[in-house]
């Protein structure tokens, strides 16, 4: 959405908001800005990047360019050395270069993205004897990606668009702007990733009566390496918290926020191993039993650069002595007395992983089998997590301003004038009211359970049909946990004074835990049936039946995760991915015509194949949000929920596009609360998704009897069924709240040639 002609010039009449004047919380008459009101950065920035509409909504729609043409390589060579050993080699690279969108104006499509992946691996299999097999498998996999954002603004191009001549740059890109619920231009995410995983396993195969026995071991080493210069041109965000409406703030010159920092280097190294042992056991004729025990040796990551972080409430940190109490770092003595390491958590030694399963069959024909499962897993450890300590303090220079006094000078007035540029090197600096993030101290990997009972029976010719019961139970799982939320306060509570209502003020404003406290659920039926090759056809469709349910969608957030972030209970419900029904159905078909025939007949009539993949998906929960901060706290705020929000499914299309729901069942959280709209909402869900994807393919001979050429039409969404995107659901972007504004991609036809 982008403003229209009338909110140019600074009339919201049409906005369905009423617009606050910030410097006496009065409405402004007839909900019109004042022309001398108008900020002249905000006017000049409008007019140069973002768009003109004719809708009177504001919303602008546009084809973002796209690249799907990478160059791949693949290699793979295979040698016997003698009867017993076998020896294989292969190798994947892809390179792609292209566009890549950097916000959602036009003008920020054109940054360029360069992306790289290298896969290399081997197998030597070694047949001891003839009841014995020895695999050892190694591979490298490499991942390069970097982006190049674009346009550029030079130092003259800023000061004519209004920005300050103290605007403190470390490079040409233009500075982000997210305005809620309307537009974004480019982004604060700029990094060169450089990822490398070392892998290698060793599995030893002996079978000795009615028992196969299986042990074996596997390592892999990973080393994430990063250059960032993100969020060094700087990023504001208009949320509407000054006027009540995001772009009203925006024309007013008032952002909620800025951050700016100065480029990170990270350089994360992992070792995860692990050794097991498995028993296949053939008990009776009938029944077989599956035993085993897996050992996960994960060894926490460490960060090789001395970039981690611990809070350990009441302690000074010695190697930062200027550090704000309660954060210590590698070299600094923790609780116990022990020296912390570059690893921002201790390893803990009870990772035993067992395993059982059970299949039997259940009639003498031995065509019905039951077949049951249990088993426990650990997940890596998490990297990524460790890897986003280098963005914070001193590490880099990352400060967040709330209300910063100009849009076209935001350090104004700041406290020893413009931090930036800073160089850690030439002494740490801690500034006030800085976001903070450090791995709490019981952290742990993620642990998940699986189980399952199912029956399977093949009847008539070639048929197999399944039904399951699948369930998962996950524990363990990550959280970055605000342990420093503002305090309500009534009648004292405003936006500007949030950070200094927070328990640890003036050092912090937010700071975000890693914790492992995370839970979550998935039972399903699960129905399948497959029809095995025979006559040139061969089909497989499968039903899930399902319920995923967690208590946090996003892991991975440092915007505090749920609203309350002291009370993660009333956040159970469904997960963001969770989809009742879903449908698949994929099918193989050799025509037979003209196989005995000879001449032209045959290579026109003969070597037809057909596939298709047919899907179905019920659609999502929807989660509703507001951009303003009604609740004063410094964390997520939902809208109240006031009725049920679901209209009759069976209008119009038209009216299903324009209303999804009931808008009116959702009005503004009151001040000082957070709202009472679930995080999910399990009744109301997005649109469905059906999909068809067919293929066509024709042999010809080729110039001799072993080659052939391949001719293949591919049609995604052979159709043209338009499949919805999930209506706007942010209370305060009123012309897009309930409203569908985008659909997934058309009827798309692909050709090719392979000899």
């Amino acid at each position: 959405f982008v403003p229209t002609d009338q909110q140019l010039r600074g009339d919201f009449s049409q906005a369905g908001r009423v617009i606050r004047d910030p410097l006496t919380n009065q409405p402004f008459a007839n909900n019109q800005i004042p022309a001398n009101r108008l900020n002249p950065l905000a006017v000049n920035y409008a007019r140069k990047f973002v768009p003109a509409t004719t809708d009177p909504s504001g919303l602008y729609q546009f084809q973002r360019p796209a690249d799907n043409n990478p160059t791949s390589f693949l290699i793979r060579v295979d040698q016997a050395a003698g009867s017993h050993n076998q020896l294989s080699v292969r190798s994947f690279l892809t390179r792609r270069q292209g566009p890549s969108a950097a916000g959602n104006l036009p003008a920020f499509q054109e940054s360029l993205g360069v992306n790289e992946t290298d896969f290399v691996g081997g197998t030597w299999t070694w047949t001891v004897s003839p009841n014995k097999i020895n695999t050892a498998r190694f591979g490298f996999n490499g991942s390069y990606s970097n982006a190049e954002l674009n346009p550029k603004l030079t130092d003259a191009e800023m000061r004519e668009l209004g920005w300050s001549a103290n605007y403190p740059r470390y490079n040409t890109n233009a500075p982000a702007i997210a305005v809620s619920g309307f537009f974004s231009g480019s982004t604060e995410l700029s990094t060169l990733r450089d990822y490398s995983t070392y892998s290698w396993s060793d599995d030893f195969t002996w079978i000795i009566g009615r028992h196969t026995l299986m042990m074996g071991v596997d390592t892999f080493h990973t080393r994430q390496e990063g250059f960032s210069v993100s969020r060094t041109h700087g990023l504001y965000s208009f949320t509407g918290n000054f006027s009540g409406l995001g772009l009203s703030d925006y024309f007013l010159g008032q952002p909620t926020t800025f951050r700016q920092g100065n480029p990170a280097i990270d350089r994360t190294l992992g070792l995860h191993s692990a050794v097991y042992f498995q028993d296949d056991f053939k008990a009776s004729r009938r029944l077989t039993v599956n035993v085993g025990l897996r050992y996960e040796i994960p060894l926490p990551p460490k960060s090789d650069l001395d970039q981690t972080s611990f809070y350990r409430p009441g302690q000074r940190s010695t190697v930062y002595p200027n550090a704000p109490m309660g954060v210590l770092y590698p070299g600094d003595k923790d609780t116990g007395g022990e020296t912390l390491g570059q690893a921002g958590y201790k390893w803990n030694k009870n990772y035993w992983a067992p395993r059982i399963g059970l299949a039997y069959l259940l009639t003498s024909d031995q065509k019905t089998v039951l077949r049951s499962g249990y088993g426990i897993y650990y997940a890596p450890a998490w990297a990524n997590v460790l890897g986003q300590l280098q963005i914070y303090q001193p590490f880099i220079r990352i400060i967040d301003l709330q209300n910063p006094p100009s849009f076209s000078d935001p350090w104004a007035g700041y406290p020893g004038g413009t931090p930036h540029p800073y160089n850690r090197e030439q002494g740490a600096v801690f500034d006030k009211e800085i976001a903070g993030f450090a791995m709490g101290p019981n952290y742990r990997e993620p642990m998940m359970q699986q189980w399952n009972l199912g029956i399977q029976r093949e009847f008539a010719s070639n048929f197999l049909t399944t039904v399951s019961y699948v369930g998962t139970r996950g524990t363990r799982l990550q959280y970055l946990r605000d342990i420093n939320p503002a305090r309500y306060i009534p009648g004292q509570s405003t936006v500007a004074n949030i950070n200094s209502r927070r328990p640890l003020h003036p050092d912090f404003s937010r700071f975000s835990l890693a914790e492992s406290v995370v839970n979550s659920g998935y039972h399903s039926l699960q129905a399948t049936l497959d029809r095995r090759f025979a006559s040139g056809l061969t089909i497989l469709a499968s039903y899930t039946f399902s319920k995923t349910l967690t208590d946090l969608n996003s892991v991975l957030t440092n915007n505090g995760g749920v609203p309350d972030a002291d009370n993660r209970r009333p956040e159970w419900g469904p997960a963001d991915h969770d989809r009742t029904h879903a449908l698949g159905t994929s099918w193989i078909f050799q025509i037979p015509f003209a196989s005995s025939r000879r001449g032209v007949s045959r290579a026109l009539l003969h070597g037809w194949d057909l596939n298709g993949i047919w899907s179905m998906y019920t659609g999502t929960p929807l989660a509703f949000v507001t951009s303003q901060d009604r609740a004063l706290r410094g964390q997520p705020n939902r809208p109240d929920r006031l009725r049920d929000p679901r209209l009759d499914s069976g209008r119009a299309r038209a009216e299903f596009i324009r209303r999804y729901f009931d808008t009116t069942a959702y009005a503004a959280n009151r001040i000082g609360e957070f709202g009472n709209a679930p995080r999910a909402e399990s009744q109301l869900r997005a649109p469905g998704s059906i999909d068809v994807t067919l293929g066509i393919f024709k042999r010809f001979r080729g110039f001799s009897d072993s080659h052939y050429v391949q001719f293949r039409t591919e049609m995604f969404n052979a159709f043209n069924r338009p499949n919805f995107a999930a209506p706007g659901t942010n209370l305060d972007t009123p012309a897009a709240f309930g409203r569908i504004v985008s659909a997934g991609d058309g009827r798309i036809i692909q050709f090719g040639l392979k000899y």
